[in-house]
């Protein structure tokens, strides 16, 4: 009887072992020690489960964060700094531009060409230039022109009319020649890669041209002022390496408008060096070649001009 009531006594006064759980931050009793032993009052009674202190994971989240956004952070700077820090440059040029190509106007079918060879206007000039860039967004826009002219003497071929002017074939005659060919171009990065650029674009390339004709004995005079705009389908490429920087542009389009057509190729190549920070020293070549057809007070008109040589110039960034 007496075993049987000491048992139920021990038997009332423990707690199931599956509902006790001692926190982990709670140090388990030094017995050599002076402190008290710890009691029940230490312990919390509740289902056992696995989850991590808040604490603990309060802090695994504070130290993800600051550096998650500080990735985004610099990606966005870098983005920023390739999209929205425009560029742009002035080059002050001088070339020797040699003109080739024909003339030719009539009242009927065009069928004899006068050379420029002919009218002695074949020389080579001193032509100056100027060219302006300015890179945006991925994008360039891009401006160059050149101003040259032509006097010579010679014979013509064919005869030429243009309105009620009239000179006769192979009347001697003096010439003058004034030119103005101009460029603009934009194109888009297709390939922004390390030192590599390439991009495409649309263009229009305008020569102005003023060809004055007087014969020797008479003076009579005849005088053909045209400006001829062309659309062009354009190209760019360019490498960089250190302080070097080779470079081309061309365009090019054939098209025929109520009539009247046009040809052209526009393109030029450039090696520049950087001589101090926002100057350098660059040299090109130009080639500039129309081929149109128009009229001209009436009567039907062909030119054909092609232009062609070296250039120097200085460019100036900022």
């Amino acid at each position: 009887m007496l075993r049987s009531a000491r048992r139920a006594l021990v038997r009332r006064l423990m707690l199931p072992r599956r509902m006790v759980d001692i926190p982990r931050d709670v140090a388990r009793p030094d017995l050599r020690s002076s402190n008290p032993p710890m009691t029940h009052a230490n312990f919390s009674i509740h289902p056992t489960s696995p989850t991590l202190p808040l604490a603990a994971t309060t802090a695994v989240g504070t130290a993800t964060k600051p550096r998650t956004w500080a990735a985004v952070a610099a990606l966005g700077a870098l983005f920023t700094a390739a999209c929205s820090a425009p560029s742009a440059s002035v080059s002050p040029l001088l070339g020797a531009l040699k003109l080739d190509g024909s003339f030719a106007a009539n009242d009927g079918p065009v069928a004899v060409s006068t050379d420029f060879n002919d009218l002695g206007l074949t020389d080579t000039e001193a032509s100056p230039g100027l060219k302006a860039q300015v890179d945006v967004l991925g994008a360039q826009f891009s401006v160059s022109g050149f101003k040259t002219g032509y006097e010579g003497s010679g014979m013509t071929t064919g005869e030429i009319s243009i309105g009620s002017e009239v000179i006769a074939a192979n009347t001697a005659v003096d010439s003058e020649l004034d030119l103005i060919v101009a460029r603009a171009l934009f194109t888009w990065n297709l390939i922004p890669v390390g030192p590599v650029e390439l991009g495409i674009g649309l263009g229009l390339s305008v020569i102005d041209f003023d060809l004055k004709m007087r014969e020797q004995i008479s003076g009579a005079q005849l005088d053909s002022n045209q400006v001829l705009p062309i659309p062009l389908i354009a190209l760019r490429a360019a490498w960089n390496w250190g302080p070097v920087k080779v470079r081309a542009e061309a365009g090019g389009l054939k098209i025929n408008i109520d009539g009247d057509s046009a040809e052209v190729i526009d393109g030029d190549i450039e090696a520049s060096v950087r001589l101090f920070e926002g100057g350098a020293l660059l040299v090109g070549y130009r080639v500039f070649d129309i081929k149109a057809e128009y009229e001209d007070e009436g009567d039907k008109a062909e030119a054909d001009f092609n232009l062609a040589g070296y250039y120097l110039g200085v460019r100036f960034s900022f």
